[in-house]
């Protein structure tokens, strides 16, 4: 029997939970594989995707619906044991901001809970301006994981934003690995030429996009 990944309540959850956050706009390979890098990292006994509503950096908001994206993790994820999908931010509507998210599921989850909030290193060029930023730290550890375009090497460029206290704290974070090259844009083109199967996307995710004619 397929397992369902929807995770609708963090009530009482207990353990080391890893949240990851994005639009998922759409979920394709190298968003697994951030997943699986930081649950390998941080020896964690869950990762849960939070889809985004909207995501104050890309004020023009998802291409595909928000009923489409979550489609799509479940389906991408069905065959995860530790990975899950939760429409926390999709109910909430309106702006996603990370620090309110992390602050609601802190309020329910088991007082013992260990929170790992889980991004793509691509994401830290935009960090400093995240709403609350510095805030994030006391809510949750950090967990960023590298992908094409900004490495370790790239995180002293952040001292001036953050200051080299939270930079250092970043470094400590940081998990290097070979570069994630695919991005949810190439895939968004691959579908709009009519060629899902071109997107590094899972074959279930390609198969919908193709079924419901998304991006074109």
């Amino acid at each position: 029997m397929q397992r369902d990944p929807w995770l609708a309540d963090f009530r009482g959850l207990r353990g080391r939970i890893g949240l990851y956050g994005g639009s998922f706009d759409p979920v394709h390979r190298g968003h697994l594989e951030v997943a699986r890098s930081a649950q390998r990292a941080r020896d964690l006994e869950r990762v849960v995707f939070l889809p985004t509503a909207r995501n104050p950096m890309k004020p023009r908001g998802p291409r595909a619906s928000d009923a489409d994206r979550a489609a799509m993790l479940r389906l991408a994820l069905a065959a995860e044991p530790d990975l899950f999908v939760s429409p926390l931010e999709l109910e909430r509507a309106g702006t996603s901001y990370t620090v309110e998210t992390l602050e609601a599921i802190r309020a329910e989850v088991d007082p013992a809970a260990e929170l790992t909030f889980v991004m793509g290193s691509d994401c830290l060029p935009d960090f400093p301006r995240w709403h609350r930023v510095r805030e994030l730290f006391g809510l949750a550890r950090l967990c960023v994981v590298e992908r094409e375009g900004f490495g370790p090497a790239d995180l002293e460029g952040l001292v001036p934003a953050l200051g080299r206290e939270l930079v250092e704290q970043l470094r400590r974070d940081f998990v290097a690995r070979a570069p994630i090259p695919s991005s949810s844009t190439a895939s968004r083109e691959a579908a709009r030429a009519g060629r899902p199967e071109d997107g590094d996307l899972p074959a279930a995710v390609a198969r919908y996009i193709r079924e419901h004619g998304l991006y074109r």
